[in-house]
């Protein structure tokens, strides 16, 4: 029996390189912001910190394998089933054993070995000593290690193995086990055994014969002749696999012993190592070749773009395994040959290197982990210096002191809202969703529950907070009440002259808005700039923007708590940082001055404009969809013979395939592609049926009918409760629905629509038609719809330079018309609608990188034919088809794809070795450039347009972007006049260059008339 775990005496061994393996194929692909992989280092790094945790390791180490192992010397072909380390993961190596050193854990790795023979080694050692192992694995080759003294703990399946169970489970002793995985070979490894033999068979002969040489001591008396005849015929391979399935016992164990050293950059040009304890000082070391650390490397800058080459692996006088992997520090491997690693006590754990984690975690973007270590309180560092010294971001300008801040802040204002207490929560995005409650309540939502009724009323004091920073009163938080008293203040947010930062400035706006405060020149937002310098991260809160800059924050001379605490100050000083990094790049700063910061401001205009609807029509129209699908569902009901949870799936799956029979084609799934494949399926044969004149037809329309009252279903629900029922709680009492927008949500610079998602309206259907009818324009006024015309082909001609394309768009041709002749060989004329339907698919498939996989199931036709029609196409076209590779090139080189305007759209997963992962990124940057310049050309007419209505003094408001599509609410009398500004700037030359832009202008008393 195992001995009971004892805190005092007991060692974790942990078979490191098998848990990095299975924590980075666990996890989907992850990269930082900087596009640097880090799926297995943060895997690998919650395994560690929970096994820690939970049994409260005080010994203990972890083993790595070698890149090169002997036992390729014994057999050429050990291993060679699996595939090289995926280039992500080698990346990642380095900080995985940095990680686990950091943790306080001895780290070992010897070359030519593997870590089983380091994990055999130390527990033979210890257990000549009665102490007792636990090995932390999910490999089975180590189970011939159990003993009364040796456990192994699965922690992926939390399953504790012990010598007892092995053998209750198997009826040999663990020791045999080698002898069953050379009999029945390894896969995994690539042990050959026998073919034949498989583990039943292998484990009837060991408990039988105990061992190889008790089965060849016996094999003439075998009875098995097929049994026989194998085991006689491959002795060699059996032996041969024997010795692959052991493990070395004598080994050079003290040269296994190593301790990563890191060396970075950070203030004072500190080295930040690994547990002092373990250290071997690199200065120390004879530089007598290459191959030793040059110690004018030390404190090198670690970021992204300027990583070390001269970092190395020590490993007598030999490069080691993990050279220039990292991605900004300097990581080399110190062995030391003289440290003498024998009793338990040498195995004890070190004090863990917070600094060191903090970090390296801070670097990977770990902050859950942060914070769940504390890592951020427990720092205290005493280091004081001028943020112009310090790297870590990447930002290279700060301001020295408060007072020399403020000397920069002439004329600039940061301002930061706390609306925390307004919805219980803390450090709200922004203020957005104490925001939103303040402006229902002010415009009489229809809906309490969401209103915010009860937060505002006498009895419920608010005690939201005004953050300040500004040159003539430095900075200071003021209570909601004293701030709507000072004219001095609210004097400075009114100033046009007074330039305005802050983190999402438009919910600003919107909370000075309900107090008739108009807060004039938001001049930068940290939130945008924040997106537009990292697009690729998914949230760009002000906590995450904290974390980002805390570094430099620690370093900023004279800083004081109170200043810590003042969020517009917080904002100032990351204004700082991003302003600097923005004014390097020219395109990122037109881009940001010239579109997204004057944008913000007209989307500004939009959300509190709002949309007028029709209420009654909306309300009307929501009862008819109850109805209708009342009357879907009891069609269901009737040919399912009983009542049932239709919006449940698990019961419509039980209806469909285990009473009615349908047949399964993804295993019980009831999803949309599924219901329109059976109901294909059954179209064909209740057709062929009724021309036989068959029975069993009528039982076919019955099964038709069961599958379109679900799908019909299914839609006026979500029809229903996704739209008429939203927009119906979202109508103030003017009768408008106010959504909001979003610059920093997608990826290409689109436009994100929410709470509600007026993008998401239907277009299609009657009922699409009928709710986009519910959205009029008030008494006296009219809807002008303006969208432009396959904007989308004519970026991609402009992007490729495809003459032919060009030519065609210049020439005023039907593109789909022309793809159509050129595919299929056919003159224009003959052209039906049919084919024409089939090219529009080709055109649009083309720019999303569609294969002809895909492109058969639009088109349902066969790959081959698909194929057939993208060479056609690219045969016509090859200047899109070199775009298209080369796009994807310069993705892969750069981690992100440019806009014509040179907006920065970051690729994930696009350099990932997953072949299930990497098709996807390479369509992603294919289409980005393209998406991405139509996004930015409707922001610049957006732009362009609401500056001449300004400068024209006309009273037509903009009230929403669709994409492509932007609607007014125009007065009567100047709709012809906006009609010719609307053409005007759209489709000016100077958005798309050598391409025209074609707009189609509407006009109607609804949506639906307009569009």
């Amino acid at each position: 029996m195992l001995k009971p775990l004892s805190i005092e005496s007991d060692i974790f061994l942990i078979d490191s390189s098998s848990y990095f393996y299975r924590a980075f194929y666990a996890l989907p692909p992850l990269v930082n912001s900087k596009g640097f992989p880090t799926g297995a280092i943060l895997g690998y790094a919650r395994m560690l910190i929970k096994l820690k945790t939970k049994f409260n390791i005080k010994y203990g180490a972890c083993i790595f394998d070698s890149r090169k192992s002997l036992r390729k010397e014994l057999y050429k072909d050990y291993k060679a089933n699996r595939i090289e380390m995926p280039e992500d993961l080698v990346k990642q190596v380095d900080y995985i054993t940095l990680i686990s050193n950091f943790l306080g854990f001895k780290t070992f790795k010897l070359e030519g070995y593997e870590a089983d023979d380091l994990i055999a080694f130390i527990t033979e050692k210890l257990s000549k000593s009665s102490k007792t192992a636990c090995i932390v694995t999910s490999d089975k080759d180590l189970k011939q290690l159990l003993s009364p003294n040796v456990c192994i703990y699965d922690a992926q399946k939390d399953v504790l193995i012990t010598d007892e169970l092995f053998e209750n489970t198997y009826g040999i002793k663990p020791e045999a086990f080698k002898y069953i995985l050379a009999l029945m070979g390894d896969t995994s490894d690539n042990i050959p055994g026998i073919k034949g033999i498989g583990e039943k068979t292998a484990l009837s002969l060991i408990r039988t014969y105990g061992s190889l040489d008790g089965i060849y001591k016996d094999l003439d008396l075998m009875k098995q002749s097929k049994i026989k005849e194998l085991l006689a015929a491959h002795k060699e391979d059996v032996y041969n696999s024997l010795k692959l399935a052991s493990f070395y016992k004598d080994l050079p164990f003290e040269q296994s012993y190593f301790v990563p050293q890191l060396s970075l950059n950070s203030a004072g040009n500190c080295n930040i190592n690994s547990n002092s304890n373990n250290i071997i000082d690199s200065s120390s070391i004879i530089n007598n070749n290459d191959n030793n650390i040059n110690s004018a490397d030390i404190g090198k800058d670690f970021t992204v773009q300027n990583y070390t080459e001269n970092s190395k692996n020590l490993n007598s006088g030999e490069n080691a395994d993990c050279n220039n992997r990292n991605i900004g520090y300097n990581i080399s491997y110190i062995y030391d040959k003289d440290k003498r690693i024998e009793n338990l006590e040498d195995f004890a754990l070190e004090q863990p290197n917070d600094e060191g984690l903090y970090k390296i975690f801070r670097e990977f973007e770990f902050y859950s982990l942060i914070k769940q270590l504390n890592l951020d309180s427990n720092l205290k560092s005493d280091r004081i210096e001028s943020l112009n010294n310090s790297h870590s971001s990447g930002y290279t300008e700060a301001p020295c002191s408060i007072k020399e801040l403020s000397k920069i802040c002439e004329n600039e204002l940061a301002v930061y809202i706390d609306c925390a207490d307004i919805i219980n929560k803390s450090d709200s995005i922004g203020c957005e969703s104490g925001v939103k409650q303040l402006n229902l309540k002010k415009r009489g939502c229809n809906n309490n529950a969401d209103s915010g009724e009860n937060l505002f009323n006498d009895t419920n004091k608010i005690e939201e907070k005004v953050y300040l920073f500004s040159n003539k009163n430095g900075y200071f938080n003021i209570n909601l009440e004293d701030f709507l008293k000072n004219k001095e203040i609210i004097a400075e947010l009114t100033d046009e002259t007074v330039r305005k930062i802050g983190f999402d400035i438009n919910s600003i706006r919107r909370y000075l808005k309900y107090y008739d405060i108009s807060l004039n020149n938001g001049f930068f937002d940290i939130a945008i700039a924040s997106y537009l310098l990292n697009p690729i991260i998914h949230n760009h809160t002000f906590e995450d923007l904290i974390n980002e800059f805390s570094e430099k924050l620690d370093g900023l001379r004279e800083i004081t708590a109170d200043a810590k605490e003042n969020k517009a100050f917080l904002s100032y000083f990351i204004f700082r940082l991003q302003l600097r990094e923005i004014e390097k790049d020219n395109e990122l700063k037109k881009i940001f001055f010239d579109i997204d910061m004057p944008l913000a401001t007209i989307l500004a205009n939009i959300e509190e404009t709002g949309f007028m609807v029709d209420k009654d029509k909306l309300f009307v129209l929501s009862a008819e969809l109850e109805i209708e699908a009342q009357k879907m569902a009891a069609a269901i009901y009737k040919i399912a013979g009983r009542k049932f949870n239709i919006n449940s799936p698990k019961q419509l799956s039980e209806v469909m395939f285990d009473e009615l029979k349908f047949q399964r084609i993804k295993k019980n799934s009831t999803d949309i592609e599924v219901l329109l494949k059976l109901k294909n399926d059954l179209e064909l044969l209740s057709d062929a049926y009724l021309k036989d004149g068959n029975e069993s037809a009528s039982v076919y329309k019955d099964y038709l009918l069961f599958l379109d009252s679900i799908i019909s279903y299914r839609n006026k629900i979500k029809l229903k409760t996704s739209f008429t029922d939203v927009l119906l709680k979202k109508l103030d009492r003017n009768g408008r629905i106010h959504t909001s927008f979003s610059q920093i949500k997608t990826s290409t610079g689109r436009l994100a629509s929410k709470d509600p998602n007026l993008q998401n309206i239907p277009i299609a259907g009657i009922e699409g038609k009928k709710i986009r009818q519910a959205f009029i324009a008030p008494e006296g006024k009219l809807l002008i719809s303006a969208d432009y015309s396959q904007i989308d082909l004519r970026v991609m001609a402009s992007i490729s330079k495809d003459s032919s394309l060009i030519e065609s768009f210049k020439n005023n041709e039907d593109i789909h018309l022309k793809t159509a002749s050129e595919v299929f060989g056919i003159k224009s004329e003959d052209i039906d609608a049919d084919m024409r339907r089939k090219a529009k698919v080709i055109n649009f498939g083309i720019i999303y990188g569609m294969s002809p996989y895909g492109l058969s199931k639009e088109l349902n036709i066969t790959q081959k034919e698909a194929k057939i029609y993208i060479d056609s196409f690219f045969e016509k076209h090859s200047a899109v088809k070199y775009y298209m590779e080369n796009i994807v090139k310069e993705a892969k080189k750069n981690g992100y794809v440019k806009t014509l305007f040179g907006r920065r759209c970051y690729i994930k997963d696009i350099n990932s070795s997953a072949k299930n992962i990497s098709p996807f990124a390479e369509r992603a940057a294919i289409n980005a450039p393209i998406q991405g310049t139509a996004a930015d050309i409707i922001k610049v007419a957006m732009i362009n347009i609401y500056n001449e209505l300004k400068n024209r003094q006309l009273k037509t408001e903009m009230i929403l972007q669709i994409h492509d599509e932007l609607i007014f609410e125009a007065e009567m009398n100047e709709v012809e006049v906006l009609e010719d500004i609307i053409e005007s700037k759209m489709t000016d030359k100077t958005l798309l260059g050598d391409v025209p832009l074609v707009i189609n202008i509407g006009k109607g008393k609804n949506w639906d008339e307009a569009h």
